[in-house]
């Protein structure tokens, strides 16, 4: 058997040794297509220093990467699945073969993650989040800054908000809120307590109970209390509230 091209043995260490850091297979969306990586990059120098052996399969279906040029369906029955011959670059001289290399992997690595492999919920990280965008919240009724809003909510035109005074719609309904409170109330402060948060995939809802205190344009404190829930929403800038709704007690009779 022909010895291993010095080159290809190289190439392989140093890919391993990135794949199989911790801070990769932290970072990646799958912990199981972190593992496949490696199983994938392994395969491939097989390939590559005896390429006698036969060809590698990608199953897209179990996303599984096995010898061989076919694979079994669960009934038994022999079927065609996507083949990548890797046998093929081997012979190719090796500049050429490393370029044509780099993008299969790359191909069928994402291939792969596009066929199954979804980022695995963490409930107890996007509480964590939401906590801190829900914090921010309050920060920026206390200041009515809407530039901190702009932080916490959704600007969409698809945000509604209910309040006792009336419904408002969309990032301009939001804008105006706040600029309600910097003309009609100062030294604001909001108490929140009993707060739930529920997670649901991109979704997440939270309720509180809330004591606001302030001073009114002619100096006059008030207290108001009440209850208020949020509707939150997963973006790619984290989450952000879409829907607001808050409700106070009734006058007494």
């Amino acid at each position: 058997m022909p010895p291993v091209p010095r080159e290809i043995a190289s190439c392989w260490k140093r890919g391993r040794l990135l794949l199989g850091k911790p801070r990769f297979l932290r970072r990646h969306p799958s912990p199981q297509l972190g593992k496949l990586c490696l199983s994938l990059w392994d395969l491939v120098y097989r390939e590559l220093a005896h390429p006698h052996r036969p060809r590698l399969v990608v199953d897209l279906d179990g996303a599984k990467i096995i010898p061989g040029g076919r694979r079994r369906s669960r009934s038994r029955k022999p079927c065609n699945v996507p083949v990548f011959d890797f046998c093929s670059y081997a012979r190719l001289p090796f500049c050429r073969m490393r370029n044509k290399l780099l993008g299969l992997i790359t191909v069928v690595l994402a291939l792969v993650s596009a066929t199954g492999f979804r980022r695995a919920p963490e409930p107890g990280l996007d509480r964590a989040a939401i906590e801190q965008v829900f914090n921010k919240y309050l920060q920026s009724i206390n200041t009515a800054d809407v530039a901190l809003a702009s932080q916490v909510w959704l600007q969409s035109p698809d945000v509604q908000i209910v309040t006792p005074s009336g419904r408002f719609k969309g990032w301009d309904g939001v804008k105006e809120i706040y600029a309600r409170m910097q003309k009609e109330f100062s030294n604001r402060n909001v108490q929140a307590s009993n707060v739930s948060i529920v997670v649901a995939g991109d979704a997440a809802w939270l309720v509180y109970d809330f004591v606001f205190t302030a001073n009114l344009a002619d100096g006059k404190p008030i207290t108001s209390n009440g209850w208020e829930s949020h509707g939150y929403q997963r973006t790619a800038n984290g989450w952000r509230i879409a829907h607001l709704h808050y409700s106070v007690p009734p006058p007494p009779s």
